[in-house]
């Protein structure tokens, strides 16, 4: 009786339509943040691709970098350094 139970959740959860980029963009700047709700967080798995998780953290990483990078040399130079 489990086993069909389970199933039919794998089943439902298989179609679930994906995250839409929005949605994915939220959940990423929140794991940057180290803090997200548990619905999002089981959501996530359930129509989240591995992927695109990876893709969306590395940019978010680069655009963090490239951001800080930025202003420290706004910094540097507003300084005279």
């Amino acid at each position: 009786m489990k086993e069909e139970t389970s199933q039919t959740q794998n089943e439902s959860e298989a179609k679930l339509k994906p995250l839409s980029f929005f949605d994915m963009l939220q959940s990423t700047l929140w794991a940057a943040l180290g803090v997200q709700k548990t619905a999002n967080h089981q959501r996530d798995f359930a129509r989240g691709n591995l992927y695109h998780f990876i893709y969306m953290g590395v940019g978010f990483t680069v655009f963090f970098v490239c951001l800080l990078i930025g202003v420290v040399h706004l910094v540097m130079n507003a300084v005279g350094a």
